[in-house]
């Protein structure tokens, strides 16, 4: 593992865990923080990669010398910077996994910097592929989640060019988020380039030219290669056995079309395949329309939560066929309505052929028909080989077609499976008809043998028709009876028997009938679909959406360990309560008594509750202004984009704030009231612990420039200044090494203390209440200690500073500041290696504040800050020129560059804040001169306090050009009444009003 600098702030409570990955100058670590146990990601990107790029530039001639390479890559490292700000503010969007800081630091060689990235620890796409097979909606929702993230980034003005696995995260609530670097200005493509480092396999195929600029498709293009792998079994495009990786990468770039990806249907691959379309213009062009396609792709397909590449499944060994039956012993299975009239006809309709004998019909053949009761002694034999009926028997043509001829062999003899053909081998059944028929099989053996009919009351005969007899007979022909009895007469079918074979036909069909209904409306019920409403650690909601009544389905919960939790209804929702965090649960839907669920629906969902995230040292603190408090919490598990704490105090109406990291600053609140603070958890996020915490706030007391300002011998005095709000008293502490701890309680802001000696560090803490955190000062061994500063305005215009120090001047002299606290210009600097020095250059009538401080950077104590007022310069008479005899005015500035007092045109005393301001004086006479002068310009505000200035050293026969004098002056920017001075040497000249709107 390559050596990580834990630098600081950034890192402070870190150990790594491991090294993640690394190369081309960035490395990653898993950390973990001690105190917390929250685990992060810290990037370090080296800038540059080796120091072999700093020698290149330098041989180059691209830079001169090792200060303009870094240079060069400040630059670049600023560039970083700013991109992890934007990244920071699309994370509050909730669609950019944005860093949770970062720190800048220069590198060790001196040339150029390392940039430390700290991010929240989140599985990436690429881990996730690794690990875990993609379903079809899962990847669906992929496409829909990028989509909703690049619109986000160009709502902010910015084109996400490094789209892979590897920047794509996958959240605890199942979304996809972009993450790391890769943002680039919209407006700005045109005159970039991608870098090399962001181009692979999901890149575009025009950005493998070396002049190719990014276009506002590439991003889009990474999402079709993305959902193209997905659903290609992880393989690129061309990719076969007989070619590579690489060669088939070398085909995508050529712009080939692509073949359809494998997993993908007809109407998925096509818009897969439109999104990485070789041709920018063939594209999607925005994220709104590829979302758009997604959306509309679920809405018109099923998109289920199965695998999209179907594992593995060895085929189980082939059953051992069943034993056939016998034909007795057989049900007879009725399917359809031909099937049934069929049976029918051969199980229980009379003779109507009058050509067969009872030996004809084998009572076997029919296992469900009543066998007719007959005596031995009167069983006729049956004959050696069946004649054909006599002529009469035409009369039953109307069903001649079921019954076989006379010569044939009778098929209704034998087993059940003889009787018919052979059932078609089925196809593809519908599991609901399975289920149909074997109902319908259980109603058939409910019902079992249909009954003799009872014999209707004897009509009676119609003239036509001969009379009846009471029973029923058999007309054959016995072939082996040697008798020469004449033939019987012929006999009429009998009408009573066919009424009753129609009502035997016309009840079954009724009961079938009312079996399909029944099955169909009401035994047989369905779910469509089964839904998670919202889902915490603790209770799971899901709604089940059916054509049925939601009281004909039961739902049940089970952990894998096979506790169950039972679910309580409300609204077509059913809720779970009593679970645990991070744990999967499986959600059974049964059908209720008195019904059965049918397998073309749902019948269960798998659902893993959210880790919770646990809440640790949540305490509030003072702010530093009145009405603000600080929380601060560590939080142990998954983070949500932003924050959100909600206030209230008493019965005051609750207010809530958003925010990132681990600290917030709450404004606004009133003194001296008790407020409660809590921690709200989000829709994916769900909180544990000490979510809530008091605090009242109290007037905040400041203590500024706490210092040591005198040391005489070993007696230290400690003093500070300090805010409108003065408590009842202060704490005041000493503390060193081998030193007895010194407390004192003043009401002044000063102490007093009697130390041993001045040879080891001693460390000052004053407290008090109302304090946000205590000021502390350290007093270093053998201390550099002004005394006696003093600051004084010399009549000529100048001021002279002076001071003592006991050890001596520091050993690289002085640096000495000098400037007007009202003005806008940064204060100036004068070097001096004595304990005194003159300052010169100063504004007339002005309020100087002098300081002091070491060249070598080191600590001095006592006073070293001092002020004195500059005096007036008097009125200017000279070479001719005084007040009196010169005029002045303001004017707007031409446009022109070189122009003199015959270009202004607009004299005004009125200006905007972004206005150039002209200035011209006029003298009525004027004597020549060839005499150095000092020009000096104050501008100053309505109180007199000087804002701006500006100084110029020139001959008195050069300000002028034929009595008038031309210039511009600063601007003040800021609205309000002003004044313009005019000094020469110090003395005014001449003054005017302005005014800035």
């Amino acid at each position: 593992m390559s050596e990580l600098k834990l630098v600081s702030p950034l890192l402070d409570q870190m150990s790594v865990e491991e090294e993640i990955a690394g190369h081309n100058g960035c490395t990653c670590y898993a950390l973990r923080h001690v105190q917390s146990g929250e685990r992060f990601v810290v990037k370090r990107i080296s800038v540059p990669a080796s120091d072999l790029q700093v020698r290149a530039l330098i041989l180059s001639g691209a830079y001169p010398d090792d200060a303009a390479v870094h240079a060069y890559y400040g630059s670049v490292a600023e560039d970083i910077k700013n991109e992890l700000d934007t990244g920071m503010r699309l994370a509050e969007n909730g669609y950019f996994a944005g860093a949770s800081s970062y720190q800048i630091e220069p590198k060790e060689s001196g040339i150029g910097y390392d940039v430390y990235i700290l991010y929240p620890r989140m599985v990436s796409l690429r881990a996730f592929l690794d690990h875990s097979a993609m379903t079809g909606l899962r990847a669906v929702n992929l496409g829909i989640d990028l989509c909703d993230a690049l619109t986000a980034c160009r709502d902010a003005g910015y084109l996400f060019e490094n789209l892979k696995p590897e920047n794509v995260f996958l959240t605890q609530s199942g979304r996809f988020l972009l993450g790391d670097l890769g943002l680039a200005p919209l407006e700005d493509l045109q005159y970039a380039s991608v870098p090399e480092n962001y181009l692979g396999p999901y890149s575009a195929p025009e950005l493998s030219a070396i002049t190719a600029s990014p276009n506002p498709t590439i991003d889009l293009y990474a999402i079709g290669m993305l959902l193209y792998r997905i659903y290609n079994g992880n393989h690129g495009p061309f990719e076969d056995e007989a070619t590579g990786e690489a060669m088939a990468d070398k085909l995508r770039l050529t712009g080939k079309a692509m073949p359809t990806p494998i997993y993908a249907d007809y109407e998925l691959a096509a818009i897969i395949l439109k999104t990485c379309a070789p041709r920018p213009e063939d594209r999607f062009q925005t994220p709104a329309e590829l979302k758009q396609a997604l959306v509309y792709y679920m809405q018109r397909n099923e998109v289920s939560d199965t695998l999209i590449v179907p594992p593995i499944v060895t085929p189980e060994a082939p059953l051992a066929p069943e034993a056939e039956t016998d034909g007795e012993d057989a049900p007879a299975r009725m399917t359809d309505a031909e099937q049934l009239d069929e049976k029918f006809r051969t199980s229980f309709a009379p003779d109507l052929s009058g050509a067969g004998t009872e030996k004809d019909i084998d009572p076997d053949a029919v296992p469900d028909a009543p066998k007719p009761e007959q005596k031995a002694e009167e069983k006729p034999q049956p004959p050696a080989e069946p004649e054909k009926p006599a002529e009469p028997v035409k009369e039953a043509e109307p069903v001649k077609d079921t019954e076989p001829e006379a010569d044939e062999p009778a098929e209704e003899t034998g087993s059940a499976e003889e009787a018919g053909p052979a059932p078609a081998e089925p196809e593809d059944e519908d599991p609901d008809q399975m289920d149909l028929d074997a109902f319908l099989a259980s109603v058939n053996a409910a019902v079992g043998d249909v009954p003799p009919q009872p014999e209707e009351p004897e009509q009676e005969a119609s003239p036509d028709e001969p009379e009846q007899s009471a029973e029923p007979e058999a007309t054959y022909v016995d072939n082996d009876a040697e008798s020469t009895l004449p033939p019987e007469p012929e006999k009429k079918p009998k009408k009573k028997r066919r009424a009753v074979t129609i009502g035997i036909v016309t009840a079954l069909v009724v009961l079938l009938g009312a079996a399909a209904w029944f099955l169909l409306s009401y035994y047989f019920v369905r779910a469509d679909a089964l839904r998670v409403v919202r889902c915490t650690t603790e209770e799971l909601t899901v709604a089940l959406e059916s054509g049925d009544k939601a009281a004909d389905f039961r739902l049940t919960c089970s952990d894998m360990y096979g506790n169950s939790y039972p679910a309580t209804a409300a609204d077509g929702q059913y809720v779970f309560t009593g679970l645990s965090e991070n744990t999967q649960y499986t959600i059974t839907v049964t059908a209720a008594d008195g019904h059965r669920l049918s397998s073309r629906g749902v019948s269960t969902l798998s659902v893993t509750t959210p880790e919770a995230t646990e809440i640790t040292d949540l305490t509030a603190s003072l702010g530093d202004a009145d009405g603000s408090v600080v929380l601060s919490f560590s939080a142990n598990g998954p983070t949500p984009a932003q924050w959100t704490v909600s206030y209230a105090a008493g019965d005051g109406q609750k207010q809530s704030q958003q925010f990132t990291g681990n600290t917030v600053t709450v404004t606004g609140l009133t003194l001296q009231q008790n407020y409660t603070f809590t921690l709200e958890g989000t829709d994916t996020v769900f909180l544990t612990g000490t979510t809530t915490t008091e605090f009242t706030p109290i007037p905040v007391v400041k203590v500024d420039k706490l210092n040591v300002s005198s040391i005489e011998g070993n007696t230290v005095t400690v003093t500070w200044e300090t805010g409108e709000n003065i408590p009842a008293g202060w704490t005041v502490t000493c503390e060193a090494r081998q030193f007895t701890t010194v407390t004192q309680t003043v009401t002044e802001s000063s102490c007093v203390f009697e130390l041993p000696d001045l040879k080891r560090d001693y460390t000052f803490t004053v407290s008090a209440e109302g304090m946000p955190a205590p000021a502390v000062l350290t007093l270093p061994a053998n201390p550099l200690v002004v005394t006696g500063l003093q600051a004084t305005a010399n009549e000529d215009g100048t001021i002279t500073a002076s001071w003592q120090t006991a050890s001596g001047a520091p050993a690289g002299g002085w640096y000495v500041t000098y400037g007007v606290p009202t003005s806008n210009h940064e204060p100036r600097l004068q070097e001096c290696t004595e304990n005194s020095v003159t300052l010169k250059g100063l504004i007339p009538d002005a309020d100087y504040t002098i300081s002091l401080t070491p060249a070598d950077g080191a600590d001095v104590f006592g006073t070293v800050e001092a002020s004195a007022r500059t005096p007036s310069g008097g009125r200017f008479d000279r070479y001719g020129a005084t007040p009196s005899t010169t005029y002045i005015s303001l004017w707007e500035t031409p446009a022109e560059v070189n122009w003199d007092y015959r270009s202004l045109t607009t004299s005004k005393t009125s200006f905007s804040a972004d206005e150039d301001i002209a200035l011209c004086l006029e003298l009525t006479r004027k004597e020549d001169s060839d005499d150095e002068i000092t020009l000096l310009y104050v501008i100053r505000n309505a109180n007199g306090e000087p804002v701006s200035d500006a100084s110029a050293q020139l001959t008195w026969d050069q300000m002028w050009h034929e009595r008038r004098h031309t210039s511009t002056i600063p601007n003040p920017g800021a609205a309000g009444e002003y004044t313009l001075e005019v000094y020469v040497n110090r003395q005014l000249l001449k003054s005017i009003d302005f005014a800035i709107s």
